[in-house]
């Protein structure tokens, strides 16, 4: 049988098509496999080793958002426990494993949806109707013997992730006496442009049912993971189905992480520990030691252990080289430095990030930072200081996805069950048992990216005229609550006031930086950092693309005084006028609602770029009205 193959890019496969996602190719939708079944017999720990990206900083920051899932009981496919490894490795392309370009399939899909529709065009194999058929066992047109076939566009989805086909025949004789019917196919009769117009009838019995019918039906959950089959339950879970076109934007939304990889943890002897099979062979047999007395005995259960790992002789070398320099207390204490760290979550990692931006000009193999610049108070601005980030390197992980299924309170089997306001996510992960350690390794789809960018943080190190405006007592109100569902990592302090003035103010900056950068808006991206006091706080504005070339100055080369001047002018007055306004400007922040004063005509951009896909944004806060 021929394989048709076509190109992707890796980081397409972490960004846009992990598993779960359906690609529309150039014969029709296919469905994104889980890693373990996509890449045909090369998903193997030895072969994964090969190009696993080292960055402990970040496993453990996958596994405290796991866990944080974990303990609501909304995560779906394979996912770590406590007692498995985190490894993030990066998708493996044909000139990694021939040296060249060539055709050969390295991931394979499956042909979902199943269901197709024959139009019955060819001259000769005419029929009057459009035919709807199950492609599984034929390819062929029931009526006409046709393969030129189109993959209906309607699936069945619900809010755990679960995919599958539309039960056609059980929805078709629904209301049908005549329960016994199993025709090979069905007729599409398509009387206009509406769901309403669109019937599909049963060819034996004449049963119908309209498409606005099936869209309105809630169907029991089957359970099914098509991109997974051994992680599929017998039985579906206690949400509904619901009818969703397979384009839908909703249908499929990654799930992304990513760190910043700085200097405290990415130079000399820390990167290495940044390997978790280096870390976890080390970490023992450096804690028992106790002086340098012992370092020959050191050396030789170093060696035995490195080789028993299969660890390259080169990372022996170095730790020798470190020791017979340095002497054991300080190695065990960069090692102890990599201990607390897998105690921490996520959001640990971010005021990481945050202190060490703060810490000023630096210049290191992988982060290169320039001296500020002071831009001083303008309107309701208070004095910034902003840095050029010459270069930055990231590493971005998909740990899921989510679907956004239509539903709501109502449509939950169990009415007894917590309704979670956070989407479940079907993890990314696929398992591997391993032979090192008691537990499974879980390998994640990530890239490295390298690139650039700018870092703005407040002069004075806080700004204290934010609780003067008005909407301030809205939005603290939201976050003494210290209740949001609806934010991935669990940060509460997405809802405060300065974390909201940072963030909306971020995203008039990205939409101004587009006019000067050479860089699209949606090519930034931004974080937002605020200190566990909730006083200073800084956004970082970047880019970043696979690959080691950073980028050609187009964001850190602004940063001088008269440019930073005129693009912080342009965002003050983009937040000030909204095209959109009064109505714009009329709406404030409700208890339940996740933005004040923001739309696409002032201060949304894409979603690809924002953290929090466009929440959390009030121009109020910065106006003052």
């Amino acid at each position: 049988m021929k394989i048709y193959t076509q190109e992707i890019r890796r980081s397409q496969l972490v960004l846009t098509y992990g598993p779960g996602a359906i690609i529309e190719s150039i014969y029709g939708p296919r469905l994104i496999k889980s890693t373990i079944n996509g890449m045909q017999g090369q998903f193997s720990e030895g072969n994964l080793e090969k190009y696993e990206i080292d960055n402990d900083r970040l496993c453990t920051g996958i596994q405290s958002i796991v866990n944080g899932y974990q303990s609501r009981k909304i995560i779906g496919g394979n996912f770590p426990k406590d007692t498995d490894n985190v490894h993030i490795f990066s998708p493996i392309s044909n000139i990694e494993l021939e040296g060249r370009l060539s055709q050969k399939a390295r991931y394979s899909t499956l042909e979902f949806p199943e269901w197709k529709i024959c139009y019955g065009k060819m001259p000769d194999k005419k029929h009057d109707d459009p035919v709807l058929f199950n492609s599984k066992n034929s390819k062929k047109c029931p009526v006409c013997q046709n393969t030129y076939t189109s993959s209906v566009r309607f699936l069945m989805a619900c809010r755990r992730g679960h995919l599958d086909n539309v039960k056609w025949k059980w929805i078709v004789h629904k209301n049908s006496s005549i329960k016994e019917c199993n025709p090979d196919y069905y007729v599409w009769k398509a009387g206009g442009v509406s769901l309403a117009s669109i019937a599909i009838r049963c060819p034996e019995c004449q049963s119908e049912v309209t498409m606005n019918d099936v869209y309105n039906t809630r169907f029991d959950c089957t359970g099914k993971y098509p991109e997974s089959p051994e992680n599929s339950g017998e039985k579906g879970c206690d949400e509904y189905m619901h009818v969703m076109q397979r384009q839908a934007s909703s249908l499929y939304l990654p799930l992304t992480i990513m760190l910043v990889k700085i200097p405290e943890y990415d130079s000399g002897i820390n990167s290495l520990f940044n390997n978790t099979r280096i870390f976890l062979t080390a970490n023992p047999l450096i804690k028992k030691w106790k002086n340098n007395d012992d370092i020959i005995q050191i050396l030789d259960e170093l060696h035995d252990s490195f080789n028993a790992n299969g660890i390259l002789e080169e990372t022996y070398i170095i730790f020798k080289n470190y020791l017979m320099e340095y002497g054991i207390e300080k190695l065990k204490s960069s090692l102890e430095k990599f201990n607390n760290t897998r105690k921490m979550n996520f959001i640990d990692f971010i005021d990481q990030e945050f202190d060490s931006l703060l810490q000023g000009p630096r210049n290191c193999e992988n982060f290169v930072m320039g001296k500020h610049e002071i831009i001083k108070s303008i309107d309701s601005f208070p004095a910034l200081n902003v840095y050029p980030v010459n270069r930055l390197k990231t590493t971005t992980v998909q740990i899921g996805y989510t679907r956004k299924v239509p539903t709501d309170k109502k449509n939950k089997k169990d009415k007894n069950q917590e309704y979670q306001e956070l989407d479940p996510i079907v993890s990314s992960a696929s398992a591997i048992r391993s032979d090192n350690h008691d537990g499974n390794d879980y390998w994640y789809q990530g890239f490295e990216g390298v690139g650039e960018g700018i870092f703005i943080t407040f002069s004075e190190g806080e700004f204290s005229g934010l609780k003067k405006r008005k909407a301030y007592n809205e939005w603290y109100s939201t976050f003494s609550k210290g209740d949001v569902k609806n934010t991935m990592s669990g940060n509460t302090s997405v809802t405060h006031p300065l974390y909201v003035w940072l963030h909306t103010l971020s995203h008039a900056i990205i939409n101004v930086l587009s006019l000067y950068s050479g860089y699209s808006s949606a090519s930034m991206r931004e974080r937002i950092y605020i200190d566990r006091n909730q006083k200073n706080g800084g956004i970082l504005i970047y880019t970043s693309t696979p690959g080691e070339d950073a980028g050609m100055g187009g964001l850190s080369g602004l940063v001088t005084q008269e440019k930073l001047q005129q693009i912080l002018v342009k965002a003050k007055e983009r937040i000030d006028i909204c095209s959109n306004d009064p109505l714009c400007l009329d709406v404030s922040k409700g208890s339940k609602s996740q933005n004040g004063a923001a739309c696409y005509s002032c201060i949304l951009i894409s979603e690809t770029s924002c953290e929090q896909r466009n929440m959390f944004l009030d121009r109020h806060l910065i106006t003052g009205d």
